[in-house]
């Protein structure tokens, strides 16, 4: 009697239809992870943003309602405000909350380079210029902010601060530690973005940003949000910063 043989393993017919059906959950799968990773990471860094922000109101409370007066030299923000976030040391550990965690490949920069900073503090909006004399300046007081729900006081940025040099330069290409994250996708002309300076991670930081078309920042009244990388862009590049980077009333 003759009997049919016994099945070893898939045809090849089956095995393309299960490779087929992977490679279609796959493509459905994939970017809804990659969404819900950016999201998790954007929400991880405005929470550090938040962290921040409280240290900040710490220090100003301590300091008779003044903000921190940053110097181009130093001391950085940061450095002020690590007392407030446990430790007066500059360690790895305490420094991870100024990493913004979508940027992660700028970590290694920040450590070596004061400059490659994940967020900056808002020093045009922060320092107040003394009509007597323009280059004499002193940290603005609680007093003096016009509008703390509109002003930015930090955010995801390319640099340690945002001053008013880098908004008030006539030119309109951006440097390796001066532009929004992002930047390089929403502004005109198009031919600035291959003239930025630096490496290739600053490149992709500019092109790309870190939040999917989002800039996180924390305002002066201590509120976070994350915005349209679109709307940060025209406060800094098109108002050079006269809506919400700089005290105005």
């Amino acid at each position: 009697m003759i009997t049919k043989r016994e099945k070893n393993g898939f045809t090849l017919i089956e095995l393309l239809v299960v490779i087929a059906i992977v490679a279609i959950l796959a493509s459905i799968l994939f970017p809804a992870f990659t969404r819900a990773r950016s999201r998790a990471q954007q929400a991880s860094c405005l929470s550090n943003l938040k962290q921040i922000s409280t240290a900040a109101q710490m220090y100003i409370q301590d300091w008779d309602d003044t903000y921190m007066r940053q110097a181009s030299g130093g001391p950085f923000f940061y450095g002020l405000l690590l007392p407030y976030i446990g430790s007066s040391n500059a360690t790895a550990s305490k420094l991870e909350i100024f990493v913004c965690p979508a940027n992660a490949d700028r970590r290694e920069q920040m450590w070596k380079y004061v400059n490659y900073q994940q967020y900056a503090y808002n020093r045009a909006g922060f320092t107040m210029v003394l009509p007597v004399n323009p280059w004499t300046q002193r940290p603005a007081t609680t007093a003096d902010i016009y509008k703390p729900a509109r002003l930015y006081m930090f955010l995801d940025y390319a640099s340690n601060e945002v001053n008013h040099a880098y908004m008030n330069y006539t030119g309109t290409v951006p440097t390796a530690n001066d532009y929004i994250p992002g930047a390089g996708s929403v502004i005109s002309p198009p031919s600035i973005n291959a003239t930025i300076t630096g490496t290739q991670k600053v490149m992709k930081d500019y092109m790309n940003g870190r939040h999917n078309g989002i800039v996180n920042v924390v305002f002066a009244d201590g509120h976070a949000a994350g915005l349209d990388t679109r709307i940060v862009c025209d406060e800094f590049y098109v108002k050079r910063g006269n809506g919400a980077f700089k005290n105005i009333p």
